[in-house]
C-alpha cells in the first residue's frame, strides 16, 4: 500500500506539468516509487496504474517483488519498448527525469517517441522523499542507533599506532556483524589530515596528542545515517578547545532553529554566524547539512542557498566545521528529524570532545 500511496503523490506533478506520464529513470526513485532493488529497470507512472520494465536477469524477481500494476520484461532496446508502451496507453505527454539522463538516452528517447512529447520533470520524487513516512523513519533509527554503536565500539582501538585505514576496516566490519552495510566509505583523519573535509582514510598512524575526526554511517535496509565526531586528546591545547567549543556551539544554535515553516537557509546562518563572529568564517566553506534516506545525501540541502522552509517529516544533518590547512580541523555532525513542534535528535552519542588518551 506504502508504493501505491507515493505513485498516487507523484501524479499530482505529472498533472501539474500536464503531462500524462512519467518515466522513471533514476533507481533510487524506482526503489523508493516500487521497491525494485536491482541495476536495472524502468518505472513508467501514468495517471491511472504504474508499469515496471526490466530485462531477463530481474524478470523473476520483479514479478514477486516490484509493487507496479504491471511487469514488462524488456527487449534488446528498452525505449523501443517504452514507445510500445505509451502508444498502447495512448499517452502525448511523457515527462522524464532530466538529471537521470544522459544526452546520448535522451537523444535515442527523443528518436523513438518524438522530442515534442518530452516534458523535463526536476526532482518530482526527490522532492517526495523529503517526508519520511513512518516506515522510513523506523529504518533511519535503526541505522543511526548502530552508527551510535559503532561510535562506541571504535573507541576502544584508539591506540598510538594504529592507522587510520584500519580503523576504517573495523568500523566496516562492525557494521556488517550488526546487521548493517557501509553507507559510505567512513573517513577517519588524524590530526593535520581532518582539515580536509572529504579526506579518504590512509596509512597514517595515531600518534599521542592527535585529533582524530570520524565520519560514518550505516545502511540498514536502504536507508542511511551520517554521522560524525572529532575527539581531542586529554593533552588538548588551547586552540583545540576553543576551536572545538566553537563548532559545538554552532551546531546547536542550529538545532535550536529548526522546526516546521523555519527557512533552511536560516538554520544555516544560525550555525555560520556563531563561527564567523569567532573569526573563522573562511574555515567553515560548505553548506551545514543535507538530507538523508535512501541516498546519504539527498534533499534538502541545508545552506545559505537553500530556498526550501522546514516540513515535518524532513531528516537532515547538522554539521557545521572549522578547518585550518596544516593544522587539522573539527566537524560535530548529528541526524534530527523535523517534527510538529520543533526536532528530534535521532543520534544519542555525546557531542563533548571525549579525550581518548
Amino acid at each position: 500500500m506504502t508504493f501505491h500511496k507515493r505513485a498516487n503523490r507523484l501524479r499530482g506533478a505529472i498533472r501539474r506539468e500536464k503531462a500524462d506520464a512519467l518515466l522513471v529513470t533514476d533507481l533510487t526513485n524506482i526503489a523508493y516509487l516500487a521497491g525494485f532493488k536491482g541495476s536495472f529497470g524502468l518505472l513508467l507512472v501514468t495517471l491511472k496504474e504504474t508499469i515496471f520494465l526490466t530485462d531477463f536477469r530481474y524478470i523473476e524477481t520483479a514479478k514477486k517483488e516490484v509493487s507496479a500494476d504491471d511487469v514488462v520484461r524488456t527487449s534488446r532496446n528498452r525505449f523501443e519498448d517504452v514507445k510500445r508502451e505509451i502508444r498502447k496507453r495512448k499517452i502525448r505527454r511523457l515527462a522524464f527525469e532530466p538529471r537521470a539522463v544522459s544526452h546520448a538516452d535522451y537523444v535515442e528517447l527523443a528518436g523513438k517517441v518524438g522530442e515534442k512529447k518530452l516534458v523535463p520533470l526536476n526532482d518530482s520524487v526527490e522532492r517526495l522523499r523529503m517526508i519520511k513516512d513512518d516506515e522510513e523513519l523506523l529504518r533511519l533509527r535503526k541505522a543511526v542507533k548502530t552508527t551510535d554503536k559503532s561510535l562506541r565500539h571504535i573507541r576502544r582501538f584508539l591506540k598510538p599506532g594504529v592507522s587510520e585505514k584500519e580503523l576504517a576496516t573495523e568500523l566496516e566490519v562492525f557494521f556488517k556483524l550488526k546487521g548493517g552495510e557501509p553507507g559510505f566509505q567512513p573517513i577517519v583523519a588524524f590530526g593535520e589530515q581532518s582539515s580536509m573535509p572529504h579526506h579518504v582514510s590512509s596509512n597514517r598512524r595515531l600518534k599521542a596528542g592527535d585529533m582524530v575526526l570520524i565520519d560514518l554511517g550505516t545502511s540498514f535496509q536502504g536507508y542511511n545515517a551520517d554521522l560524525t565526531r572529532t575527539w581531542l586528546s586529554r593533552n588538548m591545547n588551547a586552540k583545540e578547545k576553543e576551536i572545538y567549543g566553537i563548532v559545538l556551539d554552532a551546531q546547536q544554535a542550529a538545532i535550536d532553529r529548526v522546526k516546521p515553516g523555519v527557512r533552511l537557509a536560516s538554520i544555516d546562518a544560525a550555525a555560520r554566524a556563531v563561527i564567523s563572529s569567532s573569526g573563522y568564517g573562511e574555515n567553515f566553506g560548505h553548506g551545514l547539512g543535507h538530507g538523508i534516506g535512501l541516498n546519504v545525501h539527498e534533499l534538502p540541502a541545508v545552506s545559505a542557498r537553500s530556498e526550501g522552509r522546514c516540513r515535518k517529516g524532513m531528516v537532515f544533518t547538522i554539521e557545521p566545521g572549522i578547518y585550518i590547512p596544516e593544522w587539522g580541523g573539527v566537524r560535530i555532525e548529528d541526524d534530527v528529524l523535523v517534527t510538529g513542534k520543533g526536532c528530534e535528535m535521532l543520534s544519542s552519542f555525546g557531542r563533548d570532545a571525549h579525550p581518548f588518551m
